[in-house]
């Protein structure tokens, strides 16, 4: 076998650790976005309590300090109000319900009943915040581990691929040749898996997180 070929099969070692990696920063991401949401609520308490603020005003000012960096900044400059608002695209399904139940019906009470509302959201932001962040705590060393046996099992079986073909090759010549010979049935069969692995490891592989597209058209 070819040093070229060990290396791609070594390869996929760091490749299971950069798995553990991917899921950790799609955690911290998530962080970031409860982080916002929970400054936007304290923020917007103050506000409301204190100074009475219209929340027209208010919210184009806010739109513009949070900015199109932020998840939450995206979220806010596709809508005109805090009532239009969708749930940042980081949120889990929990998170993003509890955040389009809040802000929906912002701005229909008093002042008083809306402060009251705010705090009721705000504790429950603060506890996802806090799952969150243990979560994360806990994947800091767990996730490579895992990430690493992913990628040590998927070095196994490219080994075995790896010497399977060039065992074939040794004894009866060219692998493609012999898939091109064998009956169509077997042709179709072969290139469906082929095209099958590279839709799913390249759509579906590393980073892929299928909640955030749930509000992605918003």
């Amino acid at each position: 076998m070819s040093g070229l070929r060990w290396a791609a099969a070594l390869l996929l070692t760091a490749a299971g650790f950069c798995a553990g990696d991917a899921r950790r920063q799609r955690l911290a991401t998530r962080r970031r976005a409860l982080e916002e949401t929970a400054g936007l609520l304290a923020r917007l308490r103050q506000e409301i309590g204190y100074r009475r603020a219209d929340l027209g005003p208010l919210y184009r000012t806010l739109a513009a300090e949070y900015g199109p960096a932020s998840a939450l900044g995206r979220a806010m400059g596709r809508a005109d109000g805090f009532g239009q608002m969708a749930p940042p695209a980081p949120l889990a399904a929990e998170e993003a319900a509890c955040f389009a139940e809040c802000f929906a019906a912002l701005g229909r009470a008093d002042a008083g009943q809306e402060c009251a509302r705010l705090d009721y959201y705000l504790a429950r932001f603060q506890s996802f915040l806090d799952r969150v962040r243990e979560e994360e705590a806990r994947s800091a060393s767990i996730d490579r581990r895992l990430g690493l046996a992913a990628g040590a099992v998927l070095l196994f079986v490219c080994l075995i691929i790896v010497v399977a073909v060039s065992l074939t090759e040794e004894r009866k010549g060219s692998v493609r040749d012999l898939i091109y010979a064998s009956p169509a049935a077997w042709k179709y069969i072969i290139f469906g898996i082929m095209t099958l692995v590279v839709i799913v490891f390249g759509a579906y592989g590393i980073g892929y997180d299928q909640s955030q597209f749930i509000y992605n058209q918003f």
